[in-house]
């Protein structure tokens, strides 16, 4: 059940990034500021970051509790990701050919499948090592945030940036 809720979870973040709306931001975290920012949705991770080590932006995926997910101070990072070379390398090509309009309309990516997951790498702000996606380690980080409710009993909910400047 664990299982398949970290795929349900990870299919929907993807696919917001994959065919959300223009001007879509997800957030992003810099390892060495160790500070959130907002960058559009088709930014691959890694990133160059917003200061300190270039490249140390990674996603971060946000939450708070219900009512809460707009007080700064009130969020926290679930967890983080980044891509492998190797998937960073062919996000970009797809990403070159559909801006060059020379996409094939074919599915390139499927971002469901067994060497995107184990390409994906996720970790909680706090572990120093990086964990596939698809290995249990991996799937547990994907899947405790929402397991966890607060005293009322809510679990926390997903938090997107509001504006470029937050």
């Amino acid at each position: 059940m664990a299982a398949l809720g970290a795929w349900f979870l990870m299919h929907r973040v993807h696919e917001s990034i994959r065919v959300g709306e223009d001007g879509i931001q997800v957030w992003f975290y810099d390892e060495s500021e160790r500070r959130l920012y907002a960058m559009p949705r088709e930014t691959i991770p890694p990133d160059r970051g917003i200061g300190g080590v270039s490249g140390d932006g990674v996603r971060a995926v946000v939450i708070a509790n219900r009512g809460e997910e707009k007080d700064p101070s009130k969020r926290r990072i679930a967890y983080l990701e980044t891509y492998t070379p190797a998937l960073r390398e062919r996000v970009q090509a797809m990403q070159t050919s559909k801006a060059a309009k020379t996409f094939s309309g074919k599915r390139d990516l499927a971002w469901d499948s067994e060497w995107v997951q184990a390409s994906t790498l996720v970790r909680r702000p706090s572990d120093s090592e990086w964990q596939s996606s698809a290995s249990p380690a991996g799937r547990q980080i994907l899947a405790e945030w929402s397991r966890n409710p607060d005293s009322s009993g809510r679990l926390p909910i997903l938090c997107m940036p509001s504006a470029p400047s937050e």
